[in-house]
């Protein structure tokens, strides 16, 4: 019965998220410029592909060692706050020699605040990343995410419409709203995992 109930919730999860990615997709098409949209997804890449290669791909290598047992869950994040804190350190630096690593490949045309939201951004999804990797091992952790995961898609996509309603989606609030609905979905997990 858990499994049947884990792969209804995973379903349902993947397709919430689908259906929102896909008016988050047809509403930023319409309202942004070329120019917003671009940056959007370059940012939205870049956050993504950041987040991989920074957290060294282990998020699954956690969920496996606590499943086992072969390290204690306490071990695990303590070794994330180290891992977080060092990605940290990592992105600040980017972030500080930024316009000299972008005059050195001649992408000078690429806006300051694009790399900053792209820091946070990075910083962010790894944090989701390592507690994911967490709560999913615990009893109840898939349902948990993956209705974490629906909350989040759907608030991202309330902020969208917000944003859309009151004239002001641009390229910065649309980050803005990726934000939010990545934050809904981070601080119950931390807060489950803290505990």
């Amino acid at each position: 019965m858990g499994f049947l109930r884990s792969s209804i919730f995973l379903f349902l999860g993947n397709v919430s998220i689908a259906i929102s990615s896909l008016l988050l997709g047809i509403i930023t098409a319409r309202i942004l410029e070329p120019t917003g949209r671009g940056e959007l997804y370059l940012a939205l890449q870049i956050i993504n592909v950041g987040s991989i290669y920074l957290s060294l791909g282990i998020a699954p290598a956690y969920q496996y060692f606590i499943s086992k047992k072969i390290i204690t869950e306490s071990k695990i994040i303590s070794h994330i706050i180290y891992q977080i804190i060092l990605v940290s350190i990592i992105l600040v630096f980017l972030y500080l020699f930024s316009p000299v690593i972008l005059n050195n490949f001649e992408l000078n045309s690429i806006n300051v605040n694009l790399i900053f939201f792209c820091v946070i951004g990075v910083l962010i999804n790894i944090v989701n990343l390592f507690s994911t990797s967490v709560i999913l091992t615990k009893n109840n952790g898939i349902p948990f995410h993956s209705v974490l995961s629906i909350i989040g898609s759907f608030f991202n996509l309330f902020l969208i419409v917000l944003f859309t309603y009151f004239d002001s989606l641009d390229f910065e609030t649309a980050v803005y709203s990726y934000f939010g609905g990545l934050l809904v979905q981070i601080i119950p997990k931390i807060y489950k995992v803290l505990s």
